[in-house]
This record gives structure tokens, sequence and C-alpha cells, in this order.
């Protein structure tokens, strides 16, 4: 089957959910069975649902909310032996140090609906370390951080079943990342010289990696909006990408991806890279040794970030040198530097 045959299937496996999913009757029936204390009123006064994510992909994410109430969500996985694995990812861990009476917390796990392919569970309560990254008082931000850096370093000492093994080099984001600097040499040849080197610097970086200090469960897609916290509890969401990896990719991503919310270069770069230093510092105390390789994942998500920036014709020319600037200098601060951990100008 080719991809734009996979990718049609998906789109009207999606236009279907979608029609059934926005339906009352619909979300009542699938919830009935996993929220026995329903009463028997009109479900069309008492449920509303409504489709999260549009982009196509192999799973779709549904809010519902009841007479008003806090929402539930469902995910609907493309592949049901997926979803049900999913589901037991998200029960072992309930079960495991992440539910009632912990700080560090994932959705409660609701169940399973086979037929439809769902996971249903409840809304994670509070919010967002995202919001704060450029919003409010700096020492709250890092009081922030902190709290993330113990969930993720907790979550690294839980070997979940039925995971696979990921290769900690990152194979698909090296080969994303060549592609993408190849695009951009085509489209700038005068960047060709300094691409070819960087991608020296970065392999350098890569010939010294330690691959890898441990094998952990990795979340795969840790960043601040995964991450919301309410007083001292914290709850990650987006438990679906789990492998067993290195664990300092999980750091790298949530690090990367705060720099990616910089608005206005070089403004935001100061408080970004004090929260970057608070997160790494912290995790680095909660899991001493998980940090060997994080210099390689950095500096090459710094890479993929500034071959991004290059090739958007949206950015205008001024917002094109800056963005540039500010994720070279984070590539070269990674790549250069003689420490685990160097910090930022």
């Amino acid at each position: 089957m080719s991809h734009s045959d996979t990718r049609s299937e998906r789109e009207q496996w999606q236009q279907a959910l979608a029609a059934r999913c926005t339906d009352p009757s619909f979300i009542a029936e699938s919830l009935l069975a996993l929220l026995p204390g329903l009463d028997n009123r009109p479900v069309a006064t008492r449920f509303s649902a409504a489709v999260m994510r549009a982009k196509v992909t192999d799973r779709m994410t549904i809010r519902c909310r009841r007479d008003g109430g806090q929402a539930i969500y469902a995910k609907a996985y493309y592949d049901g032996d997926f979803g049900c694995l999913a589901y037991r990812w998200l029960r072992y861990l309930w079960e495991n140090d992440f539910g009632p009476g912990s700080n560090e917390q994932v959705p409660e796990p609701l169940g399973y609906v086979a037929q439809e392919k769902m996971l249903w569970m409840r809304a994670a309560s509070g919010l967002p370390v995202s919001g704060f990254i450029l919003a409010g008082p700096l020492e709250q931000a890092k009081r922030l951080m902190w709290m993330s850096a113990r969930w993720i370093a907790k979550f690294h000492t839980r070997l979940v079943p039925d995971l696979q093994v990921e290769s900690p080099c990152e194979r698909m984001e090296v080969l994303r990342t060549a592609g993408l600097l190849a695009k951009v040499a085509a489209a700038c040849p005068e960047q060709t010289s300094l691409l070819l080197d960087l991608v020296h610097q970065w392999k350098e970086v890569a010939s010294v990696a330690n691959f890898p200090p441990k094998i952990v469960t990795v979340h795969g897609q840790f960043r601040p909006e995964h991450v919301f916290v309410q007083r001292d509890t914290v709850v990650g969401i987006d438990l679906d990408k789990l492998t067993l990896s290195d664990p300092a990719k999980d750091v790298a991503r949530f690090v990367h991806s705060m720099t990616k919310t910089c608005i206005s270069p070089p403004e935001d770069v100061s408080r970004i890279a004090a929260l970057a230093e608070e997160f790494i510092s912290a995790y680095d105390r909660y899991a001493p040794g998980n940090l060997g390789n994080l210099r390689y994942y950095m500096a090459l998500y710094s890479l993929k970030e500034l071959g991004k920036v290059w090739k958007n014709k949206k950015l205008d020319d001024a917002d094109r040198a800056a963005f540039g600037r500010m994720h070279l200098a984070g590539f070269q601060r990674w790549a250069q530097s003689h420490s685990r951990f160097p910090s930022a100008p």
C-alpha cells in the first residue's frame, strides 16, 4: 500500500469518526459502560463533544463534556491493537505510583472501547506548563521546571511492559535533518559551506557520544504543553509514544521545545535559557548519570530547527535572520562546549 493510499484511508477514517463523535448519543453510549453513575436523562442534554485535532495522523483526540462539567477525553486509534496497548500502558502507570495519592500522575484511564478503538480518560487537572514559559514571574516558572523534572525523572524509573526498544541515535531525526539541510543547500547555495561545517561539528559530537548510559521508559513527546500542574501535583499527558531508549531524549525535547515558543529574539532568549538551565539542573539532581548524551540530542534538534528556519519562506528576512541566529547560537553552544551542560551566554 502506498503512502498516499494510507493517508487517504486515514482521512476517511477521521471524517467518519468525527461525524459520529459529535453525536451526543454516540458519546453517551460509549461512556455509559465506563461511568455507571450516569442517570437516564436525555443524552442530548448531557453531552457535548468536539474533535481537538484536525491533523491527519493515525490517532484522533476528542474532548467531551457532561452537563458542562469536567472534560473527559477519548483517543481514537486507526490501529486498534495499538490503541489497546496504549490503554494498558496508561493503566499500568495509573496503578503503579502515577495515580491517586501521588504528586506525579497520569490521566485516570476509564477504559478502552474495542469496537470504536477508543481509549477514554479523565482530563488532567491544572494548567499546562507551556503557559508560563514566557509569562508570569520567573521564579514561578523555575519552580514549574523543577516539578516537570521531578515528574519525568520518576517516569524514567518505571519499566512499562510491552515497549519496543528505539535506537538512541535518533535515526529518523537524523534522516529528516539530512533531507532538510539538503533542501536548504539547494535553495540557498550561499549557505552550503556553513551547513557543511555545522554537520561536521555535529558529527564530532556524535563520535564521542556514549550510547546509551542506560535504557529507560521514554515518553517520546515530553514537552511543556504535555505537563499540567495544580498545586503540588503534576500530570503528564499524551502517553502513547512510549519506547525504551535514552532518557536524555526526553530532557532534550523538553528543553528544545521551549526555544520554539520564542516570539521575539533576543528578548525571550535569556528567560528561556534560564528556564532550560533550571530544568536540566533539576533533572540531573533527581536522576544523576542519565544525561551523558544530552549534547548530542540538543545539537541535533538545534540543527534541525535551524534548517527549518532557513527554509521557511513565510518568515520575513529580519525574522529569519533573528531566529536563525538564535538556533545557530544554540547549536554552537552545545556542539562546541566541553561541558556536559553548557550555560547560555
